[in-house]
């Protein structure tokens, strides 16, 4: 579980209080219910986020380091810091599965099914995804004025002759350890994306998406 500090968009986002707990309880909860990983790992630059992590039952083996704690660092950096930290004690990691704090949607069954899709059909990846057909025809608005289609051919296509567009629902990322390693991108021909209902994907990025998470939240669970 990649959380770091300073969120600047929603302050202490990864420890704020969502449904009564502290955002990121709600997945370090989900993944010990599993019941499948050796270790649940929250890697975090924060003293703070750390301890409240481990009050709910994470693994905090390291604070950090600040070269891969800042705005352009990538999850892919994090995710091999982790690896690399525990093959210098001589623990190899076959695989890893990536959650969010704030993913506050995933479920054991996803996560079961995920890590036994990676298992049989030694994929690189087994990731979250939703439908999003409206997709294919998309715009943009133009600088100057106007607006102008992301895939001008579909102009004239009836949607419901055009292909579902998957979007990618940040739940959680299952991955060998040796595709972590090589930097191989999440979003290639051997990965495996699981469709979710859209009322368990959203993104939570400011405060009309955190709301909006609550509510769904709270609905799904007859909160």
């Amino acid at each position: 579980i990649p959380a770091r500090k300073n969120s600047k968009r929603i302050p202490n986002k990864n420890i704020k209080n969502f449904c009564g707990k502290p955002i990121i309880f709600w997945p370090i909860k989900t993944l010990i219910e599993t019941k499948l990983f050796d270790k649940i790992i929250v890697s975090t630059d924060s003293e703070k986020i750390a301890k409240i992590s481990s009050n709910y039952g994470a693994t905090i083996p390291f604070i950090r380091p600040k070269n891969i704690s800042n705005d352009s660092s990538s999850t892919n950096d994090v995710i091999c810091h982790a690896i690399n930290f525990y093959k210098k004690k001589n623990i190899n990691v076959d695989y890893v599965c990536c959650v969010y704090p704030t993913s506050v949607f995933v479920e054991k069954k996803d996560i079961k099914y995920g890590f036994n899709l990676l298992k049989k059909k030694n994929y690189n990846y087994v990731f979250s995804s939703y439908k999003f057909n409206n997709l294919n025809r998309s715009f943009k608005k133009n600088k100057s004025k106007g607006v102008s289609m992301f895939f001008p051919k579909n102009y004239n296509k009836n949607t419901q002759k055009l292909d579902d567009c998957l979007i990618d629902a940040a739940q959680f990322y299952w991955g060998l350890s040796k595709a972590w390693l090589n930097k191989i991108k999440i979003f290639n021909s051997n990965s495996f994306p699981i469709n979710f209902e859209s009322l368990k994907a959203q993104d939570i990025d400011d405060k009309d998406d955190w709301i909006k998470a609550e509510l769904m939240f709270k609905y799904n669970n007859k909160i």
